[in-house]
């Protein structure tokens, strides 16, 4: 609720403040040497507070330490910086998003306490040349909430008449998700994911379900199916 997240807000307010100030970052082994009054402090170099706060949410949740990350300073330099999109993105995709997909998502999903039953390849790209290939990178998305009641066979065609816009995969779901959960998926409703196809049956997308119980399952579903509660959510697919 509202309540939770203004405490998380502070933890990471107490946290940002703290590398600010060149305060030890958690996790960070103390650096040798002294100086009058006691050890040396040990600065991280400035970096935007959005990308610091997406990166702490995910190394939180375990993805530094999957990838044998000791510190958050360690998993940080892995992290690019935000780069500038079109102007009108904010308004077309209001939700700035870090992706780590060298989790792939069956981990993710047992880190997101998300119940999954597929495996590494349940799922493939349903355009391989609009499928991101960097490890770790920003987008910016929309949830699906602007296009509940519709096909998701019908909103891929209308992305793609944009010209600069591409359905979610499924890992990129999961990024989405991870941010801030109960704003995305309100219980009974449907993320739509229709950049991730089921392998070997592509007239089926990946979904995000939210249901009664609060349980969030990776799932899919025929994208010849409109529902008022199901949208389908996508990125920008601009070159940066």
């Amino acid at each position: 609720g509202q309540a939770g997240q203004q405490r998380e807000d502070d933890r990471f307010q107490a946290f940002l403040d703290r590398l600010k100030s060149g305060g030890i970052s958690p996790g960070t082994a103390a650096p040798t040497g002294t100086r009058a009054g006691g050890r040396r402090k040990a600065k991280l170099p400035a970096r935007d507070p959005r990308l610091l706060k997406q990166a702490k949410v995910l190394w939180d949740k375990g993805w530094g330490q999957r990838l044998n990350k000791e510190t958050f300073a360690q998993y940080l330099l892995d992290i690019p910086e935000i780069p500038t999109f079109p102007a009108d993105y904010d308004a077309r995709f209001p939700h700035l998003v870090l992706v780590d997909q060298r989790i792939q998502v069956v981990e993710a999903c047992q880190m997101l306490n998300v119940s999954f039953d597929g495996d590494v390849n349940t799922f493939v790209p349903h355009d391989e040349a609009k499928s991101v290939k960097a490890l770790v990178y920003w987008m910016r998305a929309q949830d699906g909430k602007l296009h509940r009641n519709h096909k998701p066979s019908v909103c891929r065609t209308e992305f793609a008449s944009h010209g600069d816009e591409v359905g979610l995969e499924a890992h990129e779901g999961l990024a989405l998700y991870a941010q801030s959960p109960l704003d995305f998926l309100e219980i009974d409703s449907v993320m739509d994911l229709p950049g991730s196809v089921l392998a070997g049956a592509r007239d089926s997308c990946a979904c995000l379900e939210r249901w009664a119980g609060d349980d969030v399952e990776l799932n899919w579903n025929w994208h010849g199916d409109p529902h008022p509660r199901f949208g389908s959510a996508s990125r920008g697919d601009c070159k940066i």
